[in-house]
Order: structure tokens, then sequence, then C-alpha cells
């Protein structure tokens, strides 16, 4: 406590601490939720994907393909965890900004307007490098050439993607803001 002392006092840290005490198993719950939705409906995208293109896939496949290709948000989480450690921070909110991965530092990112941060919080090297491991093992499972499987999959998840990012930004421009 004493390292954020700068930030919050002590009495606010530990209402902090015995908050998450009590209800830190709730966000546990939540983790294998999430997890489950967001590959569920990759997978989703998918299958529908191969169904407009007249291409036989079971889902089960691709939610294999999918559930592989996940690892590399938990490789890069490890690791910038790892990072969090070699780094001199004086506070919670340094901690929680810090994205050793983003295209654009947390930093400069606070001079865009609220439309653009979020494609940019979203679209990160991780993520580009998600794209190419979905293609490269939908290219094994398909036995299309690796650039085929990831155009299908700029065609068919980033198209996604782009459309959840308008949503998210219809929904924090207009109605929260």
């Amino acid at each position: 406590m004493n390292s954020f002392g700068a930030s919050i006092d002590s009495e606010k840290a530990a209402e902090f601490l015995s908050m998450d005490k009590r209800w830190g198993f709730v966000k546990h719950l939540f983790t294998p939720i999430g997890l489950f939705i967001r590959i569920s409906v990759v997978s989703l995208i998918f299958y529908l994907g191969f169904y407009l293109s007249d291409v036989s896939c079971s889902l089960k496949k691709l939610y294999g393909v999918v559930l592989i290709s996940d690892f590399t948000f938990l490789f890069f989480t490890v690791l910038r965890t790892m990072l969090i450690f070699n780094q001199d921070f004086t506070s919670l909110a340094e901690i929680s900004s810090y994205a050793p991965f983003r295209i654009i530092t947390f930093d400069s990112i606070s001079e865009f307007p609220i439309w653009a941060k979020i494609p940019l919080r979203i679209i990160n090297l991780v993520e580009v490098l998600y794209w190419v491991v979905l293609g490269l093992l939908l290219s094994r499972i398909t036995l299309w050439s690796y650039i085929k499987s990831f155009l299908f999959v700029l065609k068919t998840y980033v198209l996604a993607l782009t459309f959840w990012i308008v949503f998210l930004i219809f929904v924090n421009v207009v109605l929260i803001n």
C-alpha cells in the first residue's frame, strides 16, 4: 500500500482490499464465461462465413481453431505481466494503462477524441498476430493457401470486429456522452 500512497490514502486502499476479499471470486467466475462467449462468437462468425461461401466445415473444428488461436492472447498477457515487474510504476493508473503492444502509447492516446480512442485501444499488435494465427490454423483445416485463409479471416472476423468497434463508438458518443 505504501508504494501507491501518493495516489490513494491507506483507508481507501484497505477498503478496496476488503471489498476484493469479499467479492473477488466473482471476477474469476466471469473470466471463463467471457472467454466462452468470445470463442463461441468468433467460431460462429467463421461458420457463417463458410456457410455463405458454400464451404463445408464443422463447427467443432472451427471452435478448436479459435480456442488454439486464443492462446495468443494468453501468451501476451503473461508476457505483459512479466514486463510489468521490470517497470517502475508509481500508481495503479500507470499499471492499468500499461500496454506495451499497443500501436499508439497511452500518453498520446489521451489527445484523441473519444471516437478514435476505441479502435486505437482494440487494434494492437496482439490482435493482428491473432489474425495471423487464425489464418494459419484455418489454412490447415481447409487445405487452402495461407493467403486465402488470411483473406477469409479479414472478410469475416475483422469485418465483424469493425462492426463491433462502430457499435462501441456509437454507444460511447451518442448514448453516454
